[in-house]
């Protein structure tokens, strides 16, 4: 989750709510993958891309919510 907040940092506050929605249901699909794994290699890549995807997501939550609130 750690280095996908730079990642996503470099994501345009336009495209945020676009990748965020992608990222999600990445997050969910390698979670899945997690619990049914059979092997501890197949369990850790899961669960690595799952904490990225979330770490994105999160990060982009932030610049789209400060995005919607006014400057003044």
């Amino acid at each position: 989750m750690t280095t996908a907040g730079p990642a996503a940092g470099r994501v345009h506050p336009e495209h945020a709510t676009a990748v965020m929605a992608v990222s999600l249901p990445v997050s969910a699909a390698a979670l899945l993958t997690a619990a049914h794994a059979i092997t501890l290699t197949t369990y850790l890549v899961a669960v690595a891309i799952c904490g990225a995807g979330l770490g994105v997501a999160n990060a982009l939550t932030l610049v789209a919510t400060q995005g919607m609130v006014d400057p003044k």
